[in-house]
C-alpha cells in the first residue's frame, strides 16, 4: 500500500432505529500496516443516542366518584370505597342520634304536658265534688239559710243526713218535706218571713267536745260517733218581717262532717 493517508469510510455500525437523522461523527484512526507503515483512516465516532424514555403501559385506570376498578379477563367489579362508605354511616348514625334526642324531648314535654293536664283534672274535680259534697261546714250553713229564706223544704232535707231525718220522720210521723212545708206554713200564718240571713259567728270543736257531740248523736240518731270526723257550730243572724215589723232573729246550727261530708244539724 502506499504512503499516502487514504480517507476510508467505515460502514456504521449499527444504525438507530430510534432517530434516523443523528448522523455518525468521524474520526481519523491511525493504522499500522504490514510493511511498517501508518495511514490514518477515518473511523466513525460511536455517538451516544439519546435514549428514549418508555412509558410503561398502565396497568390500572383511576376512576373517580369513590371507586376504584381491578382489571382482569372477565368484567369488572366495583370496590366501594371504605373512607366514603365510613363517612356515609358516620352522617346516619348523627341523624339517627339526633332524631332520637328530638323525640326524647318531645316524650319529656309530652310527659310534662300530661303531668300538668292530669294534676288540673284532679283540681277540676276536686272543686266539683267539693260544691257537690256539700263544700265545707260553711257552704251547707249558707245553703241552710238560702233554704230559710225561700221557704224551700226539699233543699232543706237533701242538707241533712239520713239518720237524723229518719229520726224526724218517726217523731213526726211524715215524711221530712211534708215536715219543713207544714213549719213554714205555720210561720206564713203568723205573717212570719225570713228575709235575708247573715253568718257572725262560728266555734271549730276542740277533740273533746267533739267526741262528747258525736256520743249524743250515736244516742239519739243512732249516728256511729266513730264516723264523727269534726263539728263546727256557726251562728245565723236572720232579718225577719214579722207581722210587717223589720226584726232580727239568730239561730244556731251545727255543720258535722261524717264519712267525708258534711251534714246539717239543728
Amino acid at each position: 500500500m502506499s504512503k499516502e493517508e487514504q480517507n476510508i469510510e467505515l460502514p456504521n455500525e449499527a444504525s438507530n432505529p430510534v432517530e434516523e437523522s443523528v448522523q455518525p461523527v468521524q474520526q481519523t484512526v491511525t493504522e499500522q500496516t504490514m510493511s511498517g507503515q501508518t495511514t490514518q483512516v477515518e473511523q466513525p465516532t460511536q455517538v451516544e443516542q439519546p435514549v428514549q424514555e418508555v412509558q410503561p403501559e398502565p396497568s390500572a385506570q383511576s376512576f373517580s366518584a369513590g371507586q376504584v376498578y381491578v382489571s382482569s379477563q372477565q368484567a369488572s367489579q366495583p370496590i366501594v370505597n371504605t373512607e366514603a362508605a365510613k363517612a356515609k354511616a358516620n352522617e346516619i348514625a348523627e341523624a339517627a342520634k339526633q332524631g332520637i334526642g328530638n323525640y326524647t324531648e318531645k316524650l319529656k314535654t309530652d310527659k310534662k304536658v300530661l303531668g300538668v293536664s292530669i294534676a288540673v283534672v284532679v283540681v277540676i274535680l276536686l272543686l266539683i265534688c267539693g260544691v257537690y259534697l256539700n263544700g265545707g261546714s260553711k257552704s251547707v250553713v249558707k245553703s241552710y239559710a238560702k233554704s230559710m229564706v225561700k221557704s224551700d223544704s226539699k233543699k232543706m232535707c237533701k242538707l241533712m243526713h239520713k239518720d237524723y231525718i229518719d229520726y224526724m220522720e218517726d217523731y213526726a210521723d211524715e215524711d221530712c218535706e211534708d215536715i219543713f212545708d207544714d213549719a213554714f206554713e205555720a210561720l206564713e200564718d203568723k205573717d212570719y218571713k225570713y228575709l235575708s240571713y247573715e253568718i257572725i259567728d262560728s266555734e271549730k270543736y276542740d277533740k273533746d267536745k267533739r267526741e262528747d257531740y258525736a256520743e249524743d248523736l250515736e244516742d239519739y240518731y243512732d249516728i256511729d260517733e266513730d264516723e264523727v270526723k269534726d263539728v263546727v257550730e256557726y251562728t245565723i243572724k236572720f232579718k225577719v218581717d214579722d207581722d210587717g215589723d223589720k226584726d232580727t232573729e239568730k239561730i244556731e246550727v251545727k255543720a258535722v262532717k261524717i264519712k267525708g261530708k258534711w251534714y246539717l244539724f239543728s
